[in-house]
C-alpha cells in the first residue's frame, strides 16, 4: 500500500496506475493484478488500509477508557489532532475525489461512513442515554462531516485542532442535553 500512497500523493488520481504501482514495488503487473484485479480494487484496498490505521490510532488513544464524555473528547481529539493521522488524511482527500468518479469506491466509502455513524451513535448514547434518537442522529450528523472534512479545511481555519476539539464537543454535549 505504501507505493500506491506515494503515487497518489505525487501525482493524484492520474498518477496512480496499476503499471506504476507494479513498477514501484517492484513486481510484475500480473502479480499485482493477482492481488488487486482492478485499479478500483487497489483503491479500495488503500481505503481499507487507511481505515485500519485510523482505527488503530483511535484504539490506542481510547484504550482502558470507560464510555463517557472523556472518552468522546479523546476520540474527537484523536481524529482532529493526532499527528500520526495527518499524512493518512492527506491521501484520503484524493480518495474522496476518486469516489466521485467511481461508483465502487463511493459505495465502499458510504458503507464505511454508515458504520462510522453507527459507532458514533453508540458512543453518544453511552454519554446521554436519555437523549432522543433524533438528537443522537443530529449529533452524529454534526460530528461526522466535521471530523472527516477537517483534514481538508484545517489550514484555512482560524482555530487550531485543540480549540476545534473543545468547540465540537461543547456543541455535541449541548445538543444531546436539549429536550427533543
Amino acid at each position: 500500500m505504501g507505493c500506491a500512497v506515494e503515487l497518489l500523493r505525487e501525482g493524484g488520481d492520474q498518477g496512480l496506475t496499476m503499471r506504476r504501482v507494479a513498477a514501484r514495488v517492484p513486481m510484475s503487473l500480473s502479480n499485482l493484478q493477482h492481488y488487486f484485479k482492478t485499479r478500483d480494487a487497489l483503491l479500495i484496498g488503500l481505503v481499507d488500509h487507511y481505515l485500519l490505521q485510523t482505527a488503530e490510532v483511535a484504539r490506542r488513544r481510547l484504550e482502558g477508557m470507560p464510555p463517557g464524555r472523556e472518552r468522546f473528547v479523546a476520540l474527537i481529539s484523536a481524529s482532529l489532532e493526532d499527528p500520526e493521522l495527518a499524512p493518512i488524511c492527506r491521501v484520503f482527500k484524493d480518495i474522496w475525489a476518486l469516489a466521485e468518479r467511481s461508483p465502487n469506491i463511493k459505495q465502499h466509502l458510504d458503507g464505511y461512513y454508515q458504520s462510522y455513524a453507527l459507532a458514533l451513535s453508540d458512543e453518544l448514547r453511552s454519554i446521554a442515554p436519555r437523549s432522543s434518537p433524533q438528537r443522537v442522529r443530529e449529533a452524529v450528523s454534526l460530528v461526522l462531516p466535521m471530523v472527516e472534512g477537517y483534514a481538508v479545511t484545517k489550514d484555512a481555519l482560524p482555530l487550531d485542532a485543540a480549540a476545534m476539539t473543545r468547540l465540537l464537543c461543547e456543541q455535541v454535549f449541548a445538543l444531546l442535553g436539549r429536550e427533543g
